[in-house]
């Protein structure tokens, strides 16, 4: 007995049916106390003192019926389990009734069922009751849920999925967008807020979770009423009932579209993120330290080290490949740091797998764990080669220029604004004497200028700093450390305002011999002025102005020119100015002579006293209508008893008008050689260079004044020399050449350069020098070498083409060609082509209009331009056809060379002429079709379209096709947008295909299938859309008709199929009643014998038919079953339970079971099915045993073309298949009368395989068993 005490309310007015459940309740092993009640008052009555377990009832009572029950249970608000009992042919009825609240329900001849019914409707109350309580426990707390999802922005709801009905909490509302209440709790109010784009998806997912899941995890859209668009994640957890159905669902809904934004944010980052990763030349790498693994690196890596992400990922020593050997205890170093949670910086070299030895720096992040362990290294490592060779020149060319300074016969010094020693060249101790220390000491000392040079060193020092940037000459007396005075002149320049100097900067040299020099040169010219003085004739007959001046300044004596030139110029001084103060006349000149007189009258102070040994000055004196020019030379008079001057006047205005001309003439000339894109080197007859301008300075990284003087072969290689002297030796012979040269810079840069030379000859044609323009081509060398390169490389392919190719650098010169160009060039115009070569010289043996044409081509291509043309030319009676390409050849932007083809496209020609003839029969093809064809551009205008198109536009759309007019204007508004959608498939080189219908005049259809195609060019760009339509009219009427003779079948099948349910369950109740009777009958004894042999035959008879009837509820049952959850099975289990069911009857036969499912062990199918045919097939294996053997069964599977092979094999009696073979699943065939059996069990087998969507068929002989072959789908 169960262990449960039940209290059973009954609602029952027929005494047999009450006995029928009494019955069927004492043969159950359940504890129960049972109360009848028969009309509604008693059921109210009882129900106002008791309360029921559980309560049975028939569905019509009379006086009421078991819904009014239902309905009164609600009103009391009391819910308990109810069971209704109908009669079998209420089946349908009562499977309906379950919708309205009943628990189950039993039909009176299953009432076996009876107890499982009530333990399962009694669990089922106990988890709704605990769910109802649990519901109303969630009310009481409703203000706190309300705050919670508010917060969260969240909602919970339930769904009845027998009635549909819903249940949601306001929060539902609010995310949905309503007000609390607006909106009807309902399947349509959901469905209405879903996203167009994901209402399918949703409802597809929803319905294949109920039938087959116990629970759905959702995301989809959901548009409010004020159109925002919200992403929604649902989950919902399903109730299923005793058979597996669910019949309810809860769970909660959530809004997540501030999280699903923020994903796509974060996702659109991503991409960023990894677009930078990967593109960035900075090497980014992450290592696992515990694994000794690296983890990630940026594909940056390539460029950096020669080696991809997947080797650097996939080989763990690949650091000992790249790591320089002398730069591995750098690394070492580095991971003691980062053991202790150090960033490191680093420098070290690594080996390129192409480029060989690189530099690189790296920045290096440890990670470690809680207990202080590396575990992680996130690092980025960049190429530094290029800077770390910056710097090494850098030092190289600081160390020249230190060098440079420390052995130059010019001190150079820079003082701050103070006049102190910032920096001063280590030469000035072998210059002035002092070491640095001691210069910067003894600069300061007043004594270190010379007392008449002081003055004029203070205001040079003060102009200099009023005015930076601005460069000022001095020539000063500077005490030497031996005491002597050393006569020094230079420049000096404000450079404070450049922070990289930020001081004044001095450059100075020792010119003491070159002052002595002047010196005696004054000394000379006093002894001839003393002579000319001396010799008055010879005075007077010199051309200047001549004054003798004394001490004073006053004139003692004038020359003739002097004299002459006063009676000219109206002189207003008595006796030519004698006894005037020459002085004092020039220093109050005034106007335009003031500047020039006064400083004619200190030249002469000066020279008188003796502080300068001559003065010299030219100044204008332009009258009117000439502009003169003169100068005035002043040298002291020294005699024994006087002392004065002697004053010169010159008339230099000849000289001067030369000198403006000759400058004006040097000005143009010296602008155009500073600003020439060319170098110019002008060297005299010993090779010592006299000129070189800004240009060739710049190219040289050497100032001018470090060139002038030395040779030009001082700036190349040794090896240089005698080949320059050589060339030289030409230009006095007078040759004209263009040779190329390699110099070297300052740097040490080796530059190529282009030199043209021509000879300079004086007036009497003697050879004095050589003027050379130098260009530098290095890098025009640089792209040669690397077209050669190039070149090389397509070497084997160009010698192997049938194509004439040659490539040309800038001046047209051959830079490569193969064999074919060189052989057919000789061949047709007896001219050798050779590498350097000019092209030009090629051309200049061609007809001059053929020559001209080339060159014009040329130069175009130079310019940028790509020609492609073709020629043609007579061949006896044909004709040949060479087709000509010339393309630039790029570099950074800028053309440096030509690559010429040229092909025989005679056969070309030939096909093209044989296409035009295709094209034609095409055409032909394509104005007989049965297809109306038309040709778009990409912009939907009709470019073409072919006969049969142009007759039924006309025909069926009411329009005359024209070539340019829109392929919208016959297209109805409403599929504008599906035809636009269909072109951007065809964009995308796809195939359209689709069939539509066009409702004509009169009420006619016409079905046309469509296909939409691209037409693209060499380039895959769409050209244009062939539209294609065929009528499919009759087609597509024919399809409609098969459609609706199809559907009449499955209507008039499903009306079989329910007549042949009615019929089984309608005769169930006649037969039993006929069974019965016959059984009453039986009891009697006082019948005679015929009656018994007629009751006898009506037993028989009534038994096969119930029989038959049973039989067909079986085969209706497994029609249904076929909507059964599907589940996997395992066939080893299977077979273990087979076992146990049939164990006595496999044991009493002596039955070998073999079986071998090591190919495929399972199959994911309904289990009852694959249980029954397996069942099946066993037990007729055994039924059907030859008695001479103990039944031997073997069952294999195998696959076989996405489908399982079940075999099973018995050595039974065997099937005569010849005589049998298509009857042997046929209902009621049996072929061995000698076993008990109804010919059900193969017909069965056979059905249950095909609802699975399988096949079965046998292999049988007599005598030597029977093997059934099954395939079902996996």
């Amino acid at each position: 007995m169960i262990d449960l005490n039940l209290k059973i309310l009954h609602l029952e007015t027929k005494a047999y049916d009450i006995e029928l459940l009494n019955t069927a309740l004492s043969n159950s092993a359940l504890k129960f106390e049972k109360f009848n009640v028969a009309s509604k008052e008693e059921l109210v009555n009882w129900l106002d003192n008791n309360t029921a377990d559980i309560i049975i009832s028939d569905w019509d009572m009379l006086s009421f019926t078991a819904l009014d029950v239902l309905a009164i249970l609600k009103a009391r608000k009391q819910i308990v389990p109810f069971i209704l009992v109908v009669s079998p042919e209420d089946e349908n009825f009562a499977a309906n009734a379950i919708k309205e609240g009943f628990a189950d329900y039993l039909t009176r001849d299953r009432m076996q069922r009876l107890p499982f019914a009530i333990l399962n409707a009694i669990e089922k109350f106990k988890l709704e009751k605990g769910r109802y309580q649990n519901f109303s426990s969630k009310l009481t707390t409703e203000s706190l849920l309300t705050k919670t999802e508010k917060m969260t922005k969240s909602g919970t709801l339930e769904i009845d999925l027998l009635t549909n009905a819903r249940k949601w909490s306001p929060g539902v509302d609010a995310i949905l967008g309503f007000k609390d209440g607006e909106a009807e709790q309902s399947y349509e109010t959901f469905i209405n807020c879903l996203h167009p784009d994901d209402t399918d998806r949703v409802r597809r997912e929803v319905d294949y979770a109920i039938k087959n899941l116990d629970k759905i995890d959702i995301e989809f859209r959901i548009i409010t009423p004020e159109g925002i668009i919200k992403y929604i994640h649902s989950k919902l957890l399903f109730d299923a009932d005793q058979l597996g159905r669910n019949y309810r669902a809860s769970g909660f809904i959530r809004d997540i579209t501030d999280n699903k934004i923020a994903e796509l944010k974060l996702l659109e980052a991503n991409k960023e993120l990894n677009s930078l990763f990967n593109t960035i030349d900075e090497v980014f790498f992450l290592r696992d330290m515990v694994q000794s693994k690296l983890i990630q690196i940026s594909p940056a890596c390539e460029k950096m080290y020669g080696y991809t992400q997947d080797e650097f990922l996939g080989d763990p020593d690949i650091w000992s490949k790249i790591m320089h050997p002398e730069d591995i205890h750098i690394q070492q170093s580095n991971l003691l740091k980062h053991n202790a949670g150090e960033i490191v910086f680093s420098h070290y070299r690594v080996i390129h797998r192409v480029n060989g030895v690189r530099w690189a720096e790296s920045k290096i992040i440890p990670s470690l764990d809680e207990n202080g362990k590396l575990v992680r290294l996130y690092g980025v490592t960049r190429d530094i080669t290029e800077r770390k060779q910056l710097e090494q020149s850098q030092q190289q060319s600081e160390q020249r220029l230190r060098e440079l300074l420390d052995n130059s016969t010019d001190i150079i010094s820079v003082t701050n604004i103070n006049g102190e020693i910032i920096f001063t060249s280590e030469n000035v101790k072998h210059i002035l004497g002092y070491d640095k220390g001691q210069y910067s000491k003894v600069l300061f000392d007043k004594g270190f200028v010379h007392p008449s040079e002081l003055r004029a060193h203070q205001q040079t020092f003060r102009a200099v700093l009023e005015n930076p940037g601005q460069v000022y000459s001095f020539s000063y007396r500077l005490k030497h450390a031996n005491g002597n005075w050393v006569w020094f002149e230079g420049t000096i320049k404000n450079l404070l305002n450049l922070p990289a100097v930020n001081g004044i900067v001095a450059n100075y040299r020792d010119i003491s011999e070159r002052k002595e020099a002047e010196h005696q040169i004054d000394v000379n010219r006093a002894g001839v002025q003393e002579w000319l003085l001396k010799r008055s004739s010879i005075l007077n007959a010199l051309p200047p102005q001549i004054a003798l001046l004394d001490e004073n300044g006053s004139i003692v004596d004038v020359n003739e020119s002097w004299k002459k030139f006063g009676k000219q110029n109206g002189l207003q001084l008595n006796d030519y100015g004698i006894g005037s103060n020459y002085i004092a006349i020039s220093d109050s000149a005034n106007g335009g002579d003031e500047l020039e007189g006064r400083n004619i009258a200190e030249g002469i102070k000066q020279v008188i006293s003796g502080e300068k040994m001559q003065f010299s000055m030219e100044y204008p004196c332009h009258s009117p209508t000439h502009k003169n020019w003169f100068q005035v030379l002043v040298s002291p008079l020294t005699e024994k008893n006087n002392k004065g001057a002697v004053v010169l006047h010159n008339n230099i205005t000849e000289r001067k008008i030369a000198e403006n001309k000759l400058s004006q003439s040097e000005q143009r000339y010296r602008h155009i050689v500073e600003t020439a894109q060319e170098g110019i080197w002008v060297i005299d007859e010993n090779l010592v260079t006299i000129f070189v301008n800004k240009k060739m300075c710049d190219m040289l990284e050497y100032p001018a004044s470090e060139i002038i003087g030395k040779h030009n072969y001082d700036f190349k290689d040794d090896s240089q020399k005698q080949p320059t002297i050589e060339r030289v030796s030409k230009r006095v012979r007078g040759v004209v050449e263009t040779h190329e040269s390699i110099f070297t810079t300052k740097s040490g840069k080796s530059i190529v350069c282009n030199v043209s030379t021509n000879g300079i000859f004086g007036v009497d044609n003697e050879f004095i020098g050589t003027l050379a323009m130098v260009t530098d081509i290095t890098d025009r060398k640089a792209h040669e070498d690397a077209l050669k390169k190039s070149e090389a490389n397509l070497s084997a392919i160009i010698e192997n083409t049938t194509d004439l190719v040659y490539s040309l650098n800038k001046d047209l010169q051959f830079i490569t060609y193969n064999e074919r160009f060189k052989t057919t060039i000789e061949h047709v115009y007896g001219f050798k082509v050779s590498i350097g070569g000019s092209a030009l010289a090629l051309l200049s043996g061609l007809p001059p209009k053929i020559a001209k044409k080339w060159k014009t081509v040329y130069h175009s291509a130079l310019a940028g331009r790509t020609l492609s043309f073709v020629n043609e030319y007579p061949n006896g009676n044909e004709k040949v056809y060479l087709s000509y390409s010339v393309n630039p050849i790029w570099k950074t932007g800028e053309v440096i060379g030509l690559s010429c083809f040229s092909r025989d496209i005679t056969q070309q020609k030939t096909n093209e002429v044989k296409l035009v003839t295709s094209e034609a029969n095409l055409r032909s093809v394509f104005e007989t079709t049965d297809l109306y064809t038309i040709l778009f551009n990409s912009d939907l205008k009709v470019v073409s379209f072919n006969k049969n198109a142009a007759e039924n536009a006309l025909k069926y759309f009411g329009k005359k096709i024209k070539t340019g007019t829109s392929g919208f204007d016959f297209f109805p508004k409403s599929r504008w947008s599906a035809i636009l959608q269909t072109l951007e498939k065809v964009k995308n080189r796809e195939t359209v295909s689709y069939e539509v219908v066009y409702d004509l005049k009169g009420g006619r259809k016409e079905w046309f299938e469509a296909k939409w195609a691209g037409v693209f060019n060499a380039k895959k760009k769409m050209e244009g859309v062939i539209l294609t339509l065929n009528l499919i009219t009759e087609k597509k009427l024919a399809e409609l008709e098969r459609a609706r003779i199809t559907a009449d079948l499955i209507r008039r099948n499903q009306d079989l199929e329910q007549f042949t349910y009615i019929v089984s369950h309608n005769l169930r109740v006649p037969v039993a009643n006929i069974m019965g009777l016959s059984q009453l009958l039986g009891f009697e004894e006082s019948v005679s014998t015929d009656f018994t042999t007629t009751l006898n035959a009506l037993s028989g008879s009534i038994n096969q038919l119930d029989n038959v009837i049973n039989d067909l509820n079986l085969i209706l049952e497994v029609s249904k079953q076929v909507v059964e959850k599907k589940e996997t099975i395992v066939f080893a289990r299977l077979i273990e339970e087979i076992n146990i069911e049939i164990q006595s009857m496999l044991q009493k036969n002596k039955v070998v079971l073999s079986c071998n499912f090591s190919y495929i062990g399972q199959i994911f199918s309904i289990k009852p099915y694959v249980y029954s045919i397996f069942q099946n097939l066993i037990v007729n294996s055994i039924k059907y045993r030859r008695d001479d053997l103990d039944p031997l069964i073997t069952i294999q599977t195998l696959v076989n073309d996405n489908k399982i092979c079940i075999s099973f094999e018995d050595n039974g009696k065997g099937i005569d298949l010849n005589r049998s073979g298509s009857q042997v699943f046929g209902l009621y065939k049996r072929f061995d009368f000698s076993v008990e059996g109804k010919g059900m069990g193969l017909f069965m087998v056979k059905k249950q395989v095909e609802n699975l969507g399988g096949t079965i068929c046998v292999q049988s002989q007599i005598g030597q068993g029977t093997k059934f072959l099954i395939e079902l789908p996996l």
